[in-house]
C-alpha cells in the first residue's frame, strides 16, 4: 500500500512539473505601437520563438520562473522576469528604437528622456501615411511651433517657420550634413523631392537644439535621417495618382546587410502633374543610392551616398489683393468691394489664378523680298506657357567613415559635395506686356510683335536668373565615454562654397536678339546685342568659406543627464564681379581698382595697360572675415520611469549671411556690420507610460541686432548709394508648446498638439549715417510692441488613428492656426504708423483624412493601398499675406487692413491614391 501511494504521489508530482502553459502576446515599437516582424523572444537557451508579420507570438512552455529576453535589430533589447503558473499567459512588450551611435553623434539626434531639448519626431510610417503628394515640409505641421505653407503653390516652393523664425534661421540637415544655402540661409524643398521614400524619420528640434555645430538654429533644427542598410532585403514598387493629372512612380530596393558586410540601398522616383494652381506644372525625377561596407565585426563602417532631384516646375510669386481671387470672400474680410472695385485691374479670377502664364503659338511669319510679312503659318500647337519656371538640379554626394573599436570610443569623418545647376525665369520688361480679360498674359501679342519686327529685335523676352554653385565640405566628429558617466566629444566643420550668379536671355519670344548694355568688359556692339544664352544684368561669383570647431562635455547617470557645448566658426565672404570694370593687379597688389573697362587704359610706372592685358583681373570686393560662436547647456532629470523635466539655455553670436554684407549689384560692401546676438532659455516636462506620452515646454528667446539693411542715397550726389547694415533692432519670442499621444485601445491612437506664442518687436531705432562726402542721412522707425508677422502664433491640432480590423486604418487630422499677423517691413513703422500692428489674418482650420489597407500574402509579399484627402471641407483661407502690398491695384492703399494687403489663399480639396507592392526577405545573419 505504501509503495502504491508513493508511486501515485510521484506520478502526480511529475505531472505537475510537466504542466505547460500557452504564452502569447505582441512585440511592438514603443513609439509607433506597430508590431515588429520576426522579433526574437527567448525564455531560456533553446526555448524561444519569433514574432509573425503582425508582431504576435505564441509558445507552449513548462510552468516555472523565466527571465525573458526580447530583441530586435535596431532596438534596445529588454529583459523581463516572468512567472508562468497558469495555463494561459498574455505577455505584451514594447521595444524602444535604439538610436545608433552614428545617428546620435554624427546626426546630432536628440534622445528621449536624455537630451534636454524640446523635439518632435515624425516617423517613416507617419510620413508614408500622411504626406501624399505634398512637399515633405508640409508633414511638419503636425508638430508644435511649426507653420508650413505651400506659398504660391509651386511644387517644392513650401516655406516653413519654427517659433516665428523663417527657414533662413532654421537649420536643415540631412544625416547630419547642413543644406541651408551658404549665401542666404534659404532651403529649396524642390531640390529634395523623393526623400520621403528613403527617410526613416524627421526630427524637429525647437530652439537652439542639440547640434554641436555652429548652425543658424535660432528657431530650430530639422534633421532628416535616411534609411541605412536594413535587417532584411526589400523590393517595393509604388504608383500614385492625384488631382490635376498628377502621377508618381517609385521604386525602392534594399539588399539588407549581407554576410560579407556589404549592403546597398537604391531608390528612384518620377512625377508629373499640372498643379492645383493654374500654370504650376511639374516634372521631376529622384535618384538615391547608398552603398555600405562593414568591416571587422562592425568596428569600421564605410558609406557612400548619392542623391538628387532634377526638376522643372511652374511658379506663382506675386500675392494678389483678396478681390482678385473672389469678391464674396473679400466682403467677408470687411473690404468695401463695391466702392473700390474700379481701382483693381482684376477681380473674381478664382483661387487658382496665376498671372504669370499665357497661351502661345510659335508661328512662322513669311516675308517678301522687302521684309514685309505676307503670311503666317501656325506651328500647329498652342502651348500654355508659364513665364515663371524653376529649373534646377542639385546632386549631393556624401562619403562617411565611422570607427568604433569599443563601446567607449567613436570617430566619424564625413566629406560631402553638392553641385547646383539651374535657375528661375521671368518676363522682361514686365511693364511692357499686358493681360487679357481673364488676367492671363498676352504672350501671343508679345511674340507677334517681336517676330514681325524687320530688324529681328525682341522688345519683350524671357530672362533666366541662374544660381549655380559648387559646395564642398567636411565634418570630423569624435567622442569618448569616460568613467563615472562622463563623455567628451569634439570636432571640426569645414565648408567651401562658390555661387555663380548671372542672368541670361532664355527665350526671345519670336525675336532674334535683345539690346541691353550691362557688361563693362565687352565692346558696345557685343554687349548691346544679346542672343539666347547671352548674359545680362549681372555676372558674379560669391565666395563663402567656413571653418569651425566644437567641443561638448556630457555627464549622465540613471537619473540625470547634462551637457555643455561650445562651438565657434569663422566665415569668409568675397565677391568677384565680371560685369564691372576690371582692376589692374601688379606684383600681387591691386594698383587701379575697377579702372579697366573695354575702352579704358591705365598708365602705371610708364607702361600702359588695357582691358585685355594679362594684368587686368576681374574686380573683387574686400575680403570680409566674420567670427561666430555658440554656448549652450542643458540638464535633464528623470524623476521616475514616467516623469522627467529638463532645462536648457544658450547664447548664439551669429555672423550675418553673405547677402546682408555684400550687395547684389556692385562691390561696395555693407558698412557698420555687426553680429546678431540670440539668447534663449527653455523649460520642459515629459510624461511617458505605455499608453500615454506627453511633452510640455516653454521658451523665451531674445534676438538682438536682428539683421536689417537699407540703402542710403547721398543727397549731394544721387549716383552714390550705400548699402548700410542697421543695428539695434530687437525681437522677443516667448511661448508654450504641448504635444501628446494617447492609446486608449490597441486599435486607437490619439495625437494632439497646441502651441501659443507671443512674438513681438521690442526696440525703437534711431540711426544716423554719415557719407564719405560729409553729408548725412537719418533713419528712424518704431516697431515696439508690434507683433512679428509672417507666421501663426497660435496652433492647435489633433488626429485619431483607428484600425478597426487587421491592416485597415483611417486617420482624420484637423489643424487650426490663429493669432496670425501679415508680414511687413519694420522700417515702414514711422511717424503716425509707429507701433502699429500689421493686418491680422483671420484664423483658419483644415481637415485632412488619410486611410489605407495592408494585406500580407504568405510571409514575404505585402500589398498596400493608401489614400489621402486634403482640405476635405474645401475651405478657402488666407495662408500668407503681406501688409500694405495690394498688388493688382491702381492706387496705393496703406491702411493696415485686408483691403491693402496682398495674399495667398490655401489650396482647396485635393486627393492622392497610392498602391504599393513590397517583397521582403529576412536576412537571418543580420538579426543575430
Amino acid at each position: 500500500m505504501k509503495q502504491l501511494f508513493f508511486v501515485l504521489f510521484s506520478v502526480m508530482v511529475f505531472v505537475g512539473f510537466a504542466q505547460t502553459a500557452k504564452v502569447s502576446g505582441k512585440i511592438t515599437d514603443a513609439s509607433t505601437n506597430e508590431g515588429l516582424i520576426q522579433a526574437n523572444v527567448l525564455f531560456k537557451d533553446g526555448l524561444g520563438t519569433t514574432t509573425d508579420l503582425d508582431g504576435n507570438f505564441s509558445i507552449d512552455i513548462p510552468y516555472g520562473n523565466y527571465t525573458v529576453k526580447v530583441s530586435y535589430s535596431g532596438y534596445d533589447a529588454i529583459i523581463e522576469k516572468v512567472n508562468v503558473s497558469k495555463p494561459v499567459l498574455q505577455l505584451n512588450l514594447a521595444l524602444r528604437p535604439a538610436e545608433l551611435q552614428e545617428v546620435v553623434i554624427v546626426a546630432d539626434a536628440a534622445v528621449d528622456r536624455k537630451t534636454p531639448v524640446a523635439f518632435s519626431k515624425v516617423e517613416a510610417k507617419t510620413i508614408q501615411e500622411d504626406l501624399g503628394s505634398r512637399d515633405i515640409a508640409m508633414a511638419l505641421n503636425s508638430t508644435p511651433g511649426v507653420y508650413a505653407t505651400n506659398k504660391g503653390g509651386g511644387d517644392g516652393d513650401a516655406q516653413i517657420t519654427i517659433r516665428g523664425f523663417d527657414q533662413t534661421n532654421v537649420a536643415v540637415m540631412f544625416d547630419g550634413v547642413p543644406v541651408n544655402d551658404m549665401e542666404n540661409g534659404s532651403v529649396y524643398w524642390s531640390n529634395w523631392f523623393g526623400l520621403d521614400a528613403v527617410s526613416r524619420s524627421i526630427q524637429v528640434q525647437r530652439g537652439l537644439g542639440a547640434s554641436k555645430l555652429a548652425l543658424p538654429s535660432v528657431g530650430g533644427t530639422i534633421n532628416i535621417l535616411t534609411n541605412g542598410i536594413r535587417d532584411r532585403s526589400e523590393l517595393s514598387v509604388k504608383q500614385e495618382f492625384a488631382n490635376n493629372q498628377f502621377y508618381r512612380t517609385s521604386l525602392l530596393f534594399n539588399s539588407g546587410r549581407m554576410k560579407n558586410g556589404w549592403g546597398v540601398s537604391l531608390a528612384g522616383s518620377y512625377k508629373q502633374g499640372n498643379g492645383w494652381v493654374s500654370g504650376n506644372d511639374v516634372q521631376a525625377g529622384f535618384y538615391y543610392a547608398k552603398v555600405e561596407k562593414m568591416f571587422k565585426e562592425g568596428k569600421h563602417l564605410l558609406s557612400l551616398s548619392v542623391f538628387g532631384s532634377p526638376q522643372v516646375h511652374g511658379q506663382r510669386f506675386a500675392q494678389q489683393a483678396a478681390l482678385t481671387y473672389d469678391t464674396n470672400a473679400a466682403k467677408k474680410l470687411g473690404i468695401p468691394v463695391d466702392a473700390i472695385t474700379s481701382y483693381y485691374r482684376d477681380v473674381d479670377k478664382g483661387y487658382r489664378f496665376n498671372p504669370t502664364w499665357g497661351y502661345l503659338d510659335r508661328r512662322t511669319f513669311v516675308r517678301d523680298d522687302m521684309g514685309n510679312v505676307i503670311d503666317t503659318i501656325s506651328s500647329g500647337k498652342t502651348e500654355k506657357y508659364n513665364t515663371s519656371e524653376n529649373i534646377y538640379h542639385k546632386p549631393q554626394i556624401l562619403l562617411r567613415y565611422s570607427y568604433q573599436p569599443n563601446k567607449n570610443f567613436f570617430l566619424s569623418v564625413t566629406g560631402y559635395a553638392s553641385i547646383g545647376m539651374g535657375g528661375g525665369t521671368n518676363i522682361v520688361p514686365a511693364t511692357n506686356i499686358t493681360a487679357d480679360s481673364t488676367g492671363q498674359l498676352k504672350l501671343q501679342q508679345a511674340y507677334d510683335g517681336n517676330a514681325r519686327n524687320k530688324l529681328g529685335q525682341s522688345f519683350i523676352y524671357i530672362r533666366r536668373s541662374v544660381n549655380n554653385h559648387r559646395w564642398f565640405g567636411g565634418i570630423l566628429t569624435a567622442s569618448y565615454k569616460m568613467k563615472k558617466g562622463f563623455e567628451i566629444s569634439g570636432g571640426a566643420d569645414f565648408r567651401s562654397y562658390t555661387g555663380i550668379h548671372y542672368r541670361e536671355v532664355y527665350d526671345l519670344l519670336g525675336g532674334q536678339y535683345y539690346i541691353v548694355s550691362t557688361n563693362a568688359n565687352q565692346n558696345s556692339t557685343r554687349r548691346d546685342t544679346l542672343t539666347k544664352g547671352g548674359k545680362v544684368d549681372r555676372y558674379d561669383y560669391g565666395h563663402v568659406n567656413w571653418g569651425g570647431g566644437f567641443a561638448q562635455l556630457e555627464w549622465s547617470n540613471k537619473i540625470f543627464s547634462t551637457f555643455l557645448n561650445i562651438s565657434s566658426a569663422v566665415s569668409f565672404y568675397q565677391k568677384e564681379d565680371r560685369f564691372v570694370k576690371k582692376s589692374l593687379k601688379i606684383d600681387g597688389k591691386i594698383v587701379a581698382d575697377q579702372a579697366l573697362g573695354y575702352y579704358d587704359s591705365v598708365q602705371y610706372n610708364g607702361k600702359w595697360y588695357f582691358n585685355n592685358s594679362p594684368e587686368a583681373v576681374y574686380s573683387k570686393s574686400d575680403l570680409i572675415v566674420l567670427p561666430s560662436a555658440t554656448v549652450k547647456a542643458g540638464l535633464n532629470a528623470n524623476i521616475n520611469e514616467q516623469h522627467s523635466v529638463f532645462v536648457n539655455g544658450g547664447f548664439l553670436y551669429k555672423a550675418p549671411f553673405y547677402n546682408f554684407v555684400i550687395p547684389q549689384n556692385g562691390l561696395k560692401i555693407s558698412k557698420n556690420i555687426k553680429n546678431e546676438q540670440i539668447a534663449s532659455v527653455e523649460l520642459g516636462y515629459l510624461f511617458r507610460s505605455r499608453w500615454v506620452a506627453i511633452s510640455l515646454n516653454g521658451y523665451y528667446t531674445e534676438w538682438l541686432n536682428k539683421p536689417l539693411t537699407t540703402t542710403f542715397q547721398d543727397p549731394s550726389d544721387p549716383d552714390i548709394r550705400e548699402l548700410v547694415y542697421v543695428p539695434g533692432i530687437k525681437a522677443r519670442h516667448t511661448g508654450v508648446e504641448l504635444d501628446f499621444t494617447v492609446k486608449p485601445h490597441k486599435m486607437v491612437n490619439i495625437e494632439g498638439l497646441f502651441s501659443y506664442g507671443d512674438w513681438i518687436w521690442n526696440s525703437k531705432v534711431d540711426f544716423h549715417w554719415k557719407f564719405d562726402s560729409g553729408t548725412e542721412a537719418d533713419l528712424s522707425f518704431d516697431p515696439r510692441g508690434v507683433h512679428v508677422g509672417g507666421s501663426a502664433q497660435m496652433q492647435a491640432g489633433g488626429a485619431v488613428r483607428v484600425e478597426p480590423i487587421k491592416g485597415l486604418y483611417i486617420k482624420p487630422r484637423i489643424t487650426y492656426f490663429d493669432k496670425f499677423y501679415s508680414d511687413f517691413n519694420p522700417q515702414t513703422l514711422s511717424g503716425a504708423n509707429a507701433g502699429r500692428d500689421s493686418w491680422k489674418i483671420p484664423g483658419y482650420y483644415y481637415l485632412d483624412i488619410s486611410a489605407g489597407y495592408t494585406y500580407h500574402f504568405k510571409k514575404m509579399l505585402i500589398f498596400t493601398v493608401r489614400t489621402n484627402f486634403f482640405n476635405v471641407t474645401n475651405g478657402y483661407y488666407i495662408q500668407d499675406a503681406t501688409n500694405n502690398n495690394a498688388l493688382g491695384t491702381n492706387t496705393n492703399f496703406q491702411q493696415f487692413n485686408a483691403q491693402s494687403a496682398s495674399v495667398f489663399y490655401g489650396q482647396g480639396f485635393r486627393w492622392n491614391v497610392g498602391i504599393e507592392i513590397s517583397w521582403i526577405n529576412f536576412n537571418k545573419e543580420s538579426r543575430k
